[in-house]
């Protein structure tokens, strides 16, 4: 009876092998469905470009593309997540107060800021307008995406001032519930102005929202000599 034992476990690896090649050709076609409408979109704009340019520039067939999205809203919601998310990892990284590297917080809220606004740069201003009426018209596709990314950068941010605390840079007793969103506040106010003032320098915006910060931040600041040991 070993021999349809072993039967059985080699079908099984093999199964299992083939699934997970199949599963890895699935996920890399998906990810070049949403670079190419990433490409197309910065280029021709969202409007203009349909599920057929999109399924051309990956080089798939037209039904492939609705295989994965039900519609171009949906690889649009896919495009804003993929960056938003490669932005967060990168910036989260970079700060974390658990990292032997923490700046401290002065520099790690300036790298913040950077970030941010360094990302509206990734696209031309009408591409962000367009996005943004897209996502008023359409919350029903990307209500959750935005609750989605909000709630990841809130608790980033939040991650940064409770790390700030804990090493005695900033007051014990500061609420940093209300901290944080003051500072998500701020951050999103300069990134809207950004995108609906054509005449708005980034990176004149990105300094005004540090300074910004910084007067919101320092009266919580405290001196070395304040600092717990």
């Amino acid at each position: 009876m070993i021999w349809p034992k072993v039967r059985l476990s080699i079908n099984y690896h093999f199964d299992g092998a083939v699934k997970s090649l199949r599963e890895r050709k699935k996920a890399q076609a998906r990810d070049n469905i949403v670079a190419a409408a990433s490409g197309l979109f910065d280029r021709n704009g969202y409007q203009s470009v349909t599920m057929r340019d999109i399924a051309a520039a990956a080089d798939v067939s037209y039904q492939t593309v609705y295989n994965y999205f039900p519609g171009k809203a949906r690889v649009l919601h896919e495009v804003l997540l993929s960056e938003a998310r490669s932005v967060e990892q990168q910036l989260f990284a970079a700060v974390s107060p658990s990292s032997n590297d923490w700046p401290g917080l002065g520099p790690a809220m300036d790298h913040l800021v950077v970030s941010v606004f360094r990302m509206l740069k990734l696209h031309e201003r009408g591409y962000w307008r367009t996005i943004t009426a897209e996502m008023i018209r359409q919350p029903e596709t990307f209500g959750s995406l935005m609750g989605l990314l909000d709630a990841e950068f809130r608790a980033g941010m939040a991650e940064i001032l409770r790390g700030a605390r804990e090493r005695g840079e900033i007051a014990s007793n500061v609420d940093l519930d209300v901290l944080t969103q003051v500072v998500i506040y701020l951050i999103d106010h300069g990134a809207l102005r950004v995108i609906s003032l054509p005449t708005a320098d980034v990176d004149q915006v990105a300094d005004e929202v540090g300074r910004q910060l910084e007067i919101v931040l320092t009266p919580y600041l405290l001196a070395p000599s304040d600092a717990s040991p």
